[in-house]
């Protein structure tokens, strides 16, 4: 059983970095063994769509419920038809290399769209996107892009709101503004709004 949309994807972390790279959907694959890596004959695959709202715990989830019933299609395909196949392997395709925790550090000079999605792709069951606010080291485990109205002008990383009535906080980012909706400090997981209570700070 493979995660991603092979013959792209090939290899490792392929579901962080489907989302980081904004991709609409991910297939659940089950596949032939070969010599070089992910080429063997799918046969049978499944599509997960991934819409902005979910994160990599969400796909994982979809993912283990379609296991079984893909092992059911594969084998009842292999027993009639040994050498069937719905996507002809191939060693060619794009190839995922590992992610290390420091990878998931966040950029905010990248669109808010971006960042969200790194949130959405490093956070549970990995170690969640993190950045430093006063020299301490916040995780922040829920996020997603906000687009204001109106042009503005703030250093990327800089509190620009702080939304008591939501428990949120609205971050500059590169492009539009990252509403911060969960973060853990010191091992404790809180709203953003238990700690920061300024916008008069700034994310590094």
């Amino acid at each position: 059983f493979h995660l991603g949309n092979l013959p792209d994807y090939k290899g490792n972390a392929t579901v962080n970095w489907t989302i980081i790279n904004g991709e609409p959907y991910i297939n659940g694959n089950i596949h032939k063994m070969d010599p070089e890596l992910d080429a063997g004959d799918v046969v049978s695959r499944k599509a997960i769509p991934i819409s902005d709202e979910m994160y990599i715990a969400d796909v994982l989830k979809q993912a283990e419920a379609d296991v079984p019933g893909l092992y059911e299609e594969a084998l009842a395909r292999v027993l009639v038809e040994p050498n069937a196949y719905v996507v002809k392997g191939t060693v060619r395709g794009s190839r995922c290399y590992p992610r290390l925790p420091e990878d998931s550090q966040v950029n905010w000079n990248l669109p808010a769209e971006q960042v969200a999605r790194l949130v959405r792709a490093s956070s549970h069951p990995y170690k969640g996107a993190f950045s430093f606010l006063n020299g301490e080291r916040i995780t922040i485990w829920k996020a997603r892009p906000f687009r204001p109205q109106d042009p503005f002008y703030a250093i990327p990383g800089h509190v620009v709101a702080i939304n008591k009535a939501a428990n949120t906080i609205l971050v500059a980012c590169g492009e539009g503004m990252l509403e911060v909706q969960e973060i853990e400090k010191d091992g404790q997981v809180m709203a953003p709004t238990a700690h920061i209570k300024s916008i008069r700070v700034r994310f590094k």
